[in-house]
């Protein structure tokens, strides 16, 4: 079997791809929200967590352009 070039993913309402849309001429980003830890197995570890908004931008052919990071919450 022939790797393809493009997979294309279909939007989701409810799911990952829910946060897919279209911005400028035709290009394309999927947003999430991330949380992470300092390290493992903290106590009160809640009180540790910090959150994180990741933008990933794809060109209008769907090329991955890279996630921007954004600042902790």
């Amino acid at each position: 079997m022939t790797i393809p070039e493009r997979i294309p993913i279909a939007r989701e309402k409810d799911y990952y791809t829910h946060y897919i849309g279209k911005y400028a001429a035709g290009k394309q980003f999927m947003a999430c929200i991330v949380a992470t830890l300092p390290r493992p197995g903290l106590p009160d570890w809640e009180r540790h967590k910090r959150w994180y908004a990741v933008l990933h931008t794809f060109d209008a052919d769907g090329e991955h352009l890279g996630p921007k990071p954004g600042t902790p919450a």
